[in-house]
C-alpha cells in the first residue's frame, strides 16, 4: 500500500509492570461527562442530569513515562484551563452490546489519567450549540489528556464501586474497537 502523505504514528502509553519498552496502542478515547454529582454541581448544575458521551481523537493522549514529568503546552484561545483527574479504563477486547456481567471480560486494564478542559471555549460552544459541542471544542485537541502508565486489570487492584463512584467522573480509552 502507498500513501499520498505520511501517516500518523499510532498513539501508545507506557505500560507498568511489563518488559521495558511495552506500550499500550489508544485507539479510540470514549468519555463521559456529568456522571460525577458533586463535579457537576460544582459546573452548576443540578447534579441529577444524565452523563453524557463523547469521544477524544487518540492524539489528545500524552504519554507520560515514570519517573517523568508530563509537559504540555498551554493552549491557544483559552484563559481558563482546568484540570481534572480521571480513571482511565484501558479496553483490549472490543465488543457490542455487551451484557453489564461481561463488560470486565473486556477490561484490560487502568491508568490515571489528567483531563485538561478549557472552561471558557466550554461555556461559549454550549451556549450556542448545546453540550456535546462543548466537550468537543473544549477538549478534543492533541495532547490535551495527560495519562499515566496503564497497569494490566491482572497485576491492579479492582476498583470497587464506592471508588470508582467517585474516580470515574470522565475519560475512558479503549483500543481494538
Amino acid at each position: 500500500m502507498s500513501f499520498v502523505i505520511t501517516p500518523p504514528t499510532t498513539p501508545v502509553v507506557p505500560v507498568a509492570g511489563a518488559a521495558p519498552g511495552a506500550q499500550f496502542p489508544v485507539h479510540r478515547i470514549y468519555c463521559v461527562g456529568r456522571n460525577y454529582v458533586e463535579h457537576a454541581k460544582e459546573m452548576g448544575f443540578t447534579g441529577r442530569e444524565p452523563p453524557f458521551f463523547f469521544m477524544k481523537p487518540a492524539d489528545a493522549v500524552l504519554p507520560v513515562a515514570e519517573g517523568q514529568t508530563g509537559r504540555m503546552h498551554y493552549p491557544s484561545l483559552t484563559k481558563d484551563l482546568h484540570h481534572e483527574v480521571e480513571l482511565v479504563v484501558a479496553i483490549g477486547t472490543g465488543g457490542r452490546n455487551i451484557a453489564a456481567a461481561d463488560a470486565m471480560k473486556h477490561v484490560w486494564g487502568y491508568a490515571v489519567g489528567l483531563d485538561m478542559t478549557r472552561r471558557d471555549l466550554q461555556g461559549e460552544a454550549r451556549s450556542r450549540v448545546g453540550r456535546g459541542a462543548s466537550a468537543r471544542a473544549s477538549r478534543s485537541r492533541p495532547r490535551s489528556g495527560r495519562c499515566g502508565r496503564r497497569r494490566s486489570a491482572t497485576s491492579a487492584p479492582t476498583p470497587s464501586s464506592s471508588s470508582t463512584s467517585t474516580a470515574r467522573r470522565g475519560r475512558r480509552a479503549a483500543s481494538a474497537s
